[in-house]
């Protein structure tokens, strides 16, 4: 993706934010920020080693988020796009579903959404049996798909130039990543 499609993807970048103190996106880098610091304090108190991969894959993304939606570097917006997928590749090799996790990787490549949303449905997939706590699940599950819901109003409206103060993509960040937390806690990984 180049940098002129990154400015002109976001709401932000249309907004009174963009560019303040030379931060090309302060609200959807600080969000990702923020959520970043928050799941590595979650990891601190996490004892199962495939949480703390899933968690710390989920932590890359965000940091990588942040540089790429603060500076707009090329390597950080390509890191930030294909490490969404690093968790579920990561389950899918963990349970021998190298199919799945070629497919996913192939889609990663391609630079489009797909991947995230095939992954996640993988993810129920493969844990349906394995649930911990199902209304955490579902709590979680429709996070995700609420701030998608967002992300993709922020993508695709002029939202954000009228109302700036309304940043649906940095909501994505905060809500997904949280999502994502209650996935991964309340599903056992054996």
């Amino acid at each position: 993706m180049t940098i002129n499609r990154w400015e002109n993807q976001w709401g932000e970048s249309r907004s009174l934010t963009f560019n303040k103190y030379g931060i090309k996106e302060p609200i959807n880098a600080l969000s990702a920020l923020f959520m970043g610091i928050y799941v590595l304090y979650d990891i601190y108190y996490t004892n199962i080693n495939m949480n703390i991969l899933l968690k710390f894959s989920i932590v890359i993304n965000l940091f990588s988020s942040f540089i790429a939606h603060a500076t707009y570097n090329q390597l950080a917006i390509l890191f930030d796009g294909m490490s969404m997928t690093f968790p579920i590749i990561i389950l899918a090799i963990y349970y021998n579903n190298y199919c799945i996790a070629l497919l996913l990787f192939f889609f990663m490549l391609q630079r489009n959404s797909i991947d995230f949303v095939v992954g996640l449905l993988y993810i129920l997939f493969i844990s349906k049996d394995k649930i911990i706590n199902i209304n955490n699940i579902i709590c979680g599950s429709v996070l995700i798909i609420i701030s998608t819901i967002g992300w993709l109003i922020d993508q695709n409206t002029n939202l954000t130039k009228i109302y700036w103060y309304v940043n649906l993509h940095s909501f994505w960040h905060i809500g997904c990543a949280y999502g994502l937390l209650m996935l991964i806690d309340n599903i056992t990984w054996d």
